[in-house]
């Protein structure tokens, strides 16, 4: 079997987005990390033995680079070990069908050597029977002609049809007898060295043979633990990732999921608003800050994004300290207030500013404030606009006071968001996967087509 699978698209956008990851913070500390000390190396190179980097980052809904970290979490160990398993065993098997398939190619042909020299000793043997017949004859003849007609001293001649022919000449039985008992003996030996080496290829042959069915029943059975893991290795391998979506990222406390839904945002933004340069560790303040990511009334981010526990801030009444009263915008529409205001989703937006920033963060054509792809992008949006570049910590201040208008808050905020960008996320190793080549144009065939 082959180890080279067709890649089954272009991954230039993980290339792309590798490339957006800025060093990190605008004016945050140095972290000393090493470049890819988060990357799940043992991982990868399981990936890269069996070809299947480009269905684990193709087939995924998270960022690239984020499907290759360590995480933690139940049940995520485990199959990340059966996928690395499975993948180091069908190497293994490949590997040894090789030589086995080596191994028989060299049984089969000491087994036709071998039967090719049986059949020419036995040949041989068969030639040197029938010349040992004839002498025993020739024998039993001359010994009647010397009975009969008496002795001669006249050489015999070595051809035995001579010598057939010869002995009933009573000039040649005594020699012809010589002759004829000192050929038997010779033929004698060399008959019963020929039956010898027959018995012992013969011997050779069976040996052969029970090693070569032997070796074809392990060749059957490696043949189908080799089908087994390849069609088990695609199963795992989508077991696998989706129980990494499901994990904590290691070293970070979050989920997959959320750092995800900071981590689109962050180049969503890029895109749309590039001389903005908010990154999604700001972004992943704000979160820990508002509710935890998502965490607040017992809730958590599901693989879409979306939270599952409702949260909602407190009533914006201004009866209690710190609280602004902001009478109510949409009817209760989105807090279920219908007289004053209060902060809703994961982020926390009031429902005036998610009528003028709310977006769509994961693409599934629904924009709502409960879904952490959507509020983050959403945040982002509101963070960029109107400025110009949010390059240094003075102007992500000044952009998160007007998220809220608390400097306790921007300060809390920027420090969570120095915490989360000491994590290093790694960039996609390049043997994970490989960018079509288009096929040179043929300048004759373009011009006439």
């Amino acid at each position: 079997m082959s180890r080279r699978h067709p890649v089954r698209g272009l991954l230039a956008a993980a290339v792309l987005v590798a490339s957006l990851v800025a060093p990190g913070l605008a004016g945050a500390h140095e972290t000393g990390h090493e470049p890819d000390e988060n990357l799940d190396t043992e991982l990868v190179d399981a990936l890269v033995s069996v070809d299947m980097g480009a269905e684990w980052l193709e087939g995924t809904d998270p960022t690239p680079e984020l499907t290759l970290v360590h995480v933690d979490g139940e049940g995520v160990q485990a199959t990340r070990d059966l996928l690395i398993g499975q993948a180091t065993e069908l190497i293994e098997v490949e590997d040894l069908l090789d030589l086995l398939v080596l191994r028989e190619q060299e049984l089969v042909e000491r087994v036709q050597r071998t039967e090719a020299t049986i059949a020419r000793r036995t040949e041989l043997l068969a030639e040197r029977r029938a010349e040992l017949a004839i002498v025993v004859e020739s024998l039993g003849q001359a010994a009647v002609e010397r009975y009969v007609m008496g002795r001669s001293p006249a050489p015999l001649s070595t051809d035995l049809a001579d010598v057939y022919e010869l002995v009933t000449d009573v000039r040649l039985v005594e020699a012809a007898v010589d002759d004829l008992i000192e050929l038997k003996n010779d033929l004698d030996g060399v008959i019963a060295d020929l039956e010898l080496e027959i018995e012992g290829l013969l011997a050779e042959l069976a040996e052969a043979v029970d090693a070569l069915e032997l070796l074809r029943g392990q060749l059957a059975a490696q043949g189908t633990r080799l089908l087994d893991l390849q069609r088990a290795l695609p199963e795992t391998l989508v077991a696998a990732r989706e129980a990494r979506t499901r994990a904590e990222v290691s070293g970070l406390g979050l989920s997959m999921v959320t750092v995800d839904a900071y981590l689109s945002a962050e180049r969503q933004v890029a895109a749309s608003h590039p001389e903005c340069g908010i990154r999604w560790p700001v972004l992943a303040g704000i979160g820990r800050v508002e509710s935890n990511h998502g965490r607040a009334k017992g809730g958590y981010v599901e693989v879409d994004g979306r939270v599952t526990a409702v949260i909602l801030g407190p009533v914006l009444d201004g009866e209690a300290e710190n609280i602004a009263e902001v009478v109510d915008t949409d009817g209760g529409a989105l807090d279920g207030n219908g007289e004053f205001d209060r902060a809703v989703g994961p982020m926390q937006f009031i429902p005036q500013t998610w009528r003028a920033f709310g977006a769509d963060g994961n693409g599934d054509g629904v924009v709502d404030v409960h879904n952490l792809y959507d509020a983050a992008l959403s945040a982002a949006r509101y963070l960029c606009d109107g400025r110009s570049s949010l390059d240094g910590p003075g102007r992500i201040r000044a952009a998160l006071l007007r998220y809220n208008n608390s400097g306790v808050y921007a300060d809390t905020v920027l420090s969570w968001a120095e915490d989360y960008d000491e994590y290093h996320l790694p960039s996609v190793p390049s043997e994970l996967f490989e960018l079509a080549v288009p096929a040179p144009v043929d300048a004759v065939a373009a011009a006439s087509g």
